[in-house]
């Protein structure tokens, strides 16, 4: 989720940004502690293949039952924010060019459909205060990213 509009008053920019980490719902698609589970299951398998003649099947079944885990949404929070918070200051200090590279890596919108509002400054909707209509957007494909992090659309 991320939405922008410019305040013209004030001459800046006003975003609001979400995301969604799925930490323990495992439908409809997969979750975090899914995954966990299984590089840990994936990891035991392969050290059952190498057993030594020393471990016998109880040892090995308590090791196993020792280090599952599930991480909780605090520590997923936690991390996030410990990744999240270094980024952002680059990225207001810096301006996008710096994160630019490593932000195309995972890149996975182009060619994507979306409505831009005709008004690309916004004016209309902050004038009226009303919430415009789908009959003010056009719609594009999205074609890429600009050096300044605005999408490029056709």
């Amino acid at each position: 989720l991320c939405e922008s509009i410019y305040d013209m008053k004030n001459r800046k920019y006003i975003i609001t940004s979400g995301i969604g980490l799925n930490v323990n719902n495992k439908k409809p698609t997969i979750c975090i502690n899914d995954i966990i589970q299984k590089s840990i299951d994936d990891n035991y398998n392969d050290a059952d293949e190498q057993k030594t003649e020393n471990d016998d099947d109880d040892s090995q079944q308590k090791k196993k039952k020792t280090h599952k885990s599930a991480i909780t949404r605090e520590e997923v929070l936690s991390e996030f924010v410990n990744v999240f918070e270094p980024i952002y200051e680059d990225l207001v200090e810096n301006g996008f060019v710096t994160q630019k590279e490593k932000y195309l890596k995972y890149w996975m919108h182009s060619g994507q459909k979306i409505l831009v509002d005709q008004d690309a400054k916004g004016m209309k909707k902050q004038q009226n205060g009303d919430n415009q209509s789908n009959l003010d957007k056009v719609e594009m494909f999205i074609i890429g990213v600009s050096d300044n992090g605005q999408l490029l659309g056709q």
